[in-house]
């Protein structure tokens, strides 16, 4: 059976006070918050802590490197929970499938190291050039519509990423 991420905003901190906290603490805060709860039955409490973000692409669990990652450095919010805050290593790698995605080249993303500092500026720079040149014909030969919106996915979650708003749910 397959398992994709899926991501998803937590309510439960404005982000002004998301702002002021490490992405450790708010964890820390949501662990403590729903460790007796069970989000999978209470469908009203998930809906009122958690907005999904609905993107275009799939993250499948089985990928090897989130695989690794999530069995070795992932902790969940609750016993009963397959949802998790975003961290930065989980972060490095949807960055090289996007990359991968856009580029539709999947050797890419095995050269790519998930330590890549520049990883986060190959995708910024690719999204400013489409946002730029909308209707240009000097985009690049695979920017299509779906490029366009697996982009505009990225960028979203790297909004909420950056705003320690993030939260995956393993489904």
């Amino acid at each position: 059976m397959a398992q994709d991420l899926y991501f998803y905003k937590q309510k439960i901190f404005s982000k002004k006070v998301a702002r002021l906290f490490s992405q450790e603490e708010l964890h820390s805060a949501v662990k403590a918050l729903l460790a007796n709860r069970d989000l999978e039955d209470d469908t009203k409490l998930r809906g009122e802590l958690f907005e999904e973000v609905l993107i275009d692409f799939d993250v499948s669990a089985y990928e090897k490197e989130i695989k690794k990652l999530l069995e070795t450095d992932t902790e969940f919010i609750s016993p009963q929970s397959r949802r998790f805050m975003m961290n930065k290593k989980i972060w490095s790698v949807i960055q090289k499938i996007v990359l991968s995605k856009y580029s539709g080249i999947e050797k890419n993303k095995d050269e790519l190291s998930v330590t890549d500092s520049k990883l986060d500026g190959k995708l910024r720079e690719l999204c400013q050039q489409l946002k730029n040149q909308p209707n240009s014909d000097s985009k690049p030969a695979n920017n299509s519509s779906s490029s366009l919106q697996l982009l505009s996915d990225y960028s979203t979650l790297e909004k909420l990423f950056k705003k320690n708003l993030l939260f995956v749910n393993i489904q």
